[in-house]
């Protein structure tokens, strides 16, 4: 397979994770791989409506807070997306920690039980990461 280096996603890869038509995208998956304190990596798997691309520069990502994923990008701030298909992509990232989001990709956010804090342990609620490539 021949690799393609980038500082930007492609065209198509632009169009395909700017949520515009996730449709045939919907049984597919994206790895996520940060790496953990002890330096091993550690994958996980996204769908498509998990990752947004915000422009050609910047994506989002919507990990659960009390997860593994998350507690890496905060530490240590890099990740490693590949989108598996015929046309192959990978794309290395910076993270930037933010906020949890009001909407991923249109969805409201569920309501939470009472007691039940935005982001916290209990609400398994994703988090949104941004992520320059």
């Amino acid at each position: 397979m021949a690799r393609r280096r980038s500082e930007q996603l492609t065209d198509d890869l632009y169009q395909r994770l700017s949520g515009g038509d996730i449709g045939p995208h919907a049984d597919e998956a994206i790895v996520i791989c940060t790496v953990d304190a002890a330096g091993w990596p550690h994958p996980a798997v996204l769908s498509y409506f998990e990752v947004a691309a915000v422009d050609q520069h910047t994506l989002h990502v919507a990990v659960y807070t009390n997860s593994r994923t998350c507690a890496n990008l905060r530490e240590r701030g890099k990740a490693t997306l590949i989108i598996a298909a015929a046309d192959s992509h990978r794309v290395r990232a910076q993270a930037a920690a933010r906020g949890p989001p009001a909407r991923v990709n249109g969805a409201r956010p569920k309501k939470r039980p009472p007691g039940d804090k935005p982001g916290g342990p209990k609400s398994g609620r994703p988090e949104e990461r941004s992520i320059a490539s």
